[in-house]
């Protein structure tokens, strides 16, 4: 037996889970299990399949099979059995402690860790490793007021509110099952106050402002969130505050607050104004593009970008605040005392760097500039206290642990990209003078063509006066023709003359 292994199994059988969709009104006709793997998030085709052939999907109250083609206005029940229940085992891993007390643990996050075990991260998670530091967590979390689905709860003792995994930054757990009912009440009502920072593409056309839409998961691709117009029925309504501390050479660093808790809801309202996250893997791929064309109108720009992805390998966001009621002092708490930017050396501790606050993103004068060293030079820059931005004391700066643990990574994928480019651009190159090429052939095959046709027309005047010359010999012919039809029939006894006498003469041949 595999003694790393973490989960382990209960008898515990949770309850089946059952899904009720109605199709839409104008729904195209589309196979039910296609269907449904869009419909229904984490749902696999084989697991949809496999629900369908047991007879756990129902359309219109009936069996159907997984060829079956949707109707609109189709009421479909769709039945999901789970296995038994895993337990979560506590992991001896490093966190990043910022209070504590015994009623509430709040951690820094560092970025790449999962908040709570899932499909494809089923160890190695913060509930694991603050479940070593704490002991017991709270587990009996009210439904009606947890963001956290009831689901394999056993996995997530004391989880409250997440962060996704490549953000950064301070989250609460509590201890106690009243600890996460009272704070869990006041996720709820919106009485928190969230505050996040960002590092973004692009320059904001207005220094504050907030981003008002619905957010709902994508008609394209269900596994991603989409903003929607607020008035709409797609979506629920979100709102984000935000505030422009600095920009520099197209990029800014902002400071966000958020007024409600959707999935995703900064990365996707950042996206839907046009300044998505650097590092974003999910909503900033079309942001990629931007330093290779920035790269052909100035070579210093596309070192700065250069040197500056290198330094962020990984998505720049980071919670840098959250203030709530203490369930036990009912004392306003703000747990970020030293979290990404108050503390002297937290992400950047120079006067002049990306602005001109103490807590700026950098150390250097020059920093987010296009110098090899710039967003901080020196080794314990963008943070070199235990707690700032990530538990590692070298955290977001240029040590194996900092933001990703290979610095020229990017850099050596950047070179193979621009010769990929290059080869590309070549390949065009000898395209357009294929294509130049064959457009001088088919022109000239087009002239060959229209000399062709100036020939066979001078051919056909040629033979018009022929042709009128033919006809008064056709028409002397066809009267010869005429004339010889009464001789032939005055032939005709003349031949059977000859015929007879022929047959006379047959016998004296003898």
């Amino acid at each position: 037996m595999n003694n790393n292994l973490q989960i382990r199994t209960t008898s515990t059988q949770p309850k089946p889970e059952t899904r009720e969709i109605r199709v839409e009104r104008d729904k195209r006709p589309e196979r039910i299990d296609s269907y449904l793997t869009r419909q229904i998030e984490y749902a696999t085709r084989t697991k949809v399949q496999t629900a369908i052939e047991e007879g756990r999907v129902l359309v219109n109250r009936k069996d159907v099979k997984p060829s079956y083609k949707i109707k609109p206005n189709d009421h479909i029940l769709i039945t999901f059995t789970h296995p038994p229940a895993p337990e979560l085992l506590p992991e001896n891993i490093a966190i990043d402690i910022i209070h504590e007390d015994d009623a509430i643990l709040v951690i820094n996050k560092p970025p790449g860790m999962v908040v709570h075990p899932a499909y494809g991260n089923w160890t190695g998670t913060l509930a694991n490793a603050a479940l070593y530091h704490a002991k017991r967590l709270s587990q009996n979390i009210t439904a009606e007021f947890s963001q956290i689905p009831e689901k394999c709860s056993s996995l997530r003792p004391g989880i409250i509110h997440r962060l996704d995994k490549d953000t950064s930054g301070v989250i609460v757990i509590t201890k106690t099952d009243e600890a996460a009912h009272f704070i869990s009440k006041q996720f709820a009502a919106r009485t928190t106050k969230k505050t996040y920072f960002a590092i973004t593409w692009g320059k904001f056309k207005n220094q504050h402002g907030k981003i008002e839409t619905n957010i709902g998961r994508s008609n394209k691709n269900r596994k991603v969130m989409s903003c929607y117009d607020v008035n709409s029925n797609d979506g629920k309504y979100a709102l984000t505050e935000y505030h422009v501390h600095d920009s520099n050479r197209g990029f800014s660093w902002v400071e966000l607050i958020l007024h409600t808790g959707r999935t995703h809801q900064i990365r996707v309202h950042l996206q839907y104004m046009g300044h998505p996250i650097i590092g974003d893997k999910v909503y900033g791929k079309a942001s990629l593009n931007i330093p290779t064309i920035e790269t052909k109108r100035t070579s210093n720009f596309g070192k700065y970008v250069e040197n500056l992805l290198e330094l962020i390998p990984r998505q720049a966001l980071h919670a840098r605040e959250l203030r709530f009621i203490h369930p036990l002092t009912r004392a306003e708490h703000g747990n970020a005392p030293k979290s990404f930017g108050n503390a002297p050396k937290s992400f950047g501790n120079a006067p002049k760097s990306f602005g001109n606050a103490p807590k700026s993103f950098g150390n250097a004068p020059k920093s987010f500039g296009n110098a090899p060293k710039s967003f901080g030079n020196a080794p314990k820059s963008f943070g070199n206290a235990p707690k700032s931005f990530g538990n590692a004391p070298k955290s977001f700066g240029n040590a194996p642990k900092s933001f990703g643990n290979a610095p020229k990574s990017f850099r050596q994928m950047l070179k193979s990209f621009q010769q990929m480019l290059k080869s590309f651009q070549q390949m065009l190159k000898s395209f357009q003078q294929m294509l130049k090429s064959f457009q001088q052939m088919l022109k000239s095959f087009q002239q060959m063509l229209k000399s062709f046709q100036q020939m066979l027309k001078s051919f056909q005047q040629m033979l018009k006066p022929f042709q009128q010359m033919l006809k008064p010999f056709q028409q002397m012919l066809k009267s010869f023709q005429q004339m010889l039809k009464p001789f032939q029939q005055m032939l005709k006894p003349f031949q059977q003359m000859l015929k007879s006498f022929q047959q006379m003469l047959k016998p004296f041949r003898h």
